[in-house]
């Protein structure tokens, strides 16, 4: 924790945008425990509350639209690919597009749910869900 805590310090907004960014782009990354010392270097008076919040609404905001177009850009394609690396076979695959394709509303809203992971990013490709 003490590592957080120094990076913070030294770093500051640059690493909240960067952090949440990279948590949105589905890198298992603490967010939440971020965010708490965010609100506890904020309450301490070392950090603005105002350039907190518009660094880790810009984060998330980037690292959203990044990964939305990581996976409008190379999509189905590339997991049908390259997915055997990571064990993500054509059967899997064709089973989550089902999957998707039934509880696809459910899955969206979700996305917006506190508490819920970022992975369901990964899966939600532009031939996935319409809006």
């Amino acid at each position: 924790m003490d590592i957080l805590t120094n990076l913070l310090e030294h770093y500051g907004y640059s690493l909240i945008f960067l952090f949440l960014c990279f948590e949105m782009l589905a890198l298992p990354l603490p967010g939440e425990m971020m965010m708490s010392y965010i609100g506890l270097s904020v309450y301490e008076q070392k950090l603005s509350w105002f350039i907190s919040i518009v660094s880790a609404g810009a984060g998330v905001l980037t690292g959203v639209t990044l990964s939305y177009w990581i996976g409008y850009r190379l999509g189905r394609p590339f997991v049908d690919r390259y997915g055997k690396r990571v064990h993500l076979t054509e059967e899997r695959m064709d089973k989550m597009a089902l999957w998707f394709e039934k509880y696809r509303q459910a899955a969206f809203r979700s996305l917006f749910h506190s508490g819920r992971p970022a992975y369901y990013r990964l899966f939600l490709w532009r031939n996935s869900y319409t809006v």
